[in-house]
Order: structure tokens, then C-alpha cells, then sequence
């Protein structure tokens, strides 16, 4: 799990570039799953960055 930098806590975007078929997986600060992305390759334009912490790629 890694944790996301200061400065990442607004909108922007996200591209999942794993294996195929492979999913993200997004938590809160209380390492809490939040959000788990579709099965790469998948991406949003539009991502809220806002309440996500940390990320563990599988």
C-alpha cells in the first residue's frame, strides 16, 4: 500500500496500466477500502482524490 502525496487531494485523473484484468484498490486515512477501480486497462478523467489516502496495486 502506498501512501499518496500531499497535494493529491482535489480532482484529476487516474489510469490503471496493470495486467489485464487487474484492478486498484483506493482507501481512506483510516485505511478503509473506498473505491476499487474496473480491471485495467481503465482510467477516469475525472477522479476525486479528495478523500483517497493511499492505493495498493495488485
Amino acid at each position: 500500500m502506498q501512501e499518496i502525496p500531499d497535494g493529491l487531494n482535489s480532482g484529476g485523473s487516474w489510469y490503471n496500466n496493470q495486467s489485464n484484468g487487474t484492478s486498484a484498490y483506493m482507501f481512506n486515512k483510516k485505511r478503509e477500502l473506498i473505491y476499487t477501480t474496473p480491471g485495467a486497462p481503465s482510467s477516469d478523467a475525472h477522479g476525486n482524490w479528495g478523500p483517497v489516502w493511499y492505493v495498493q496495486a495488485c
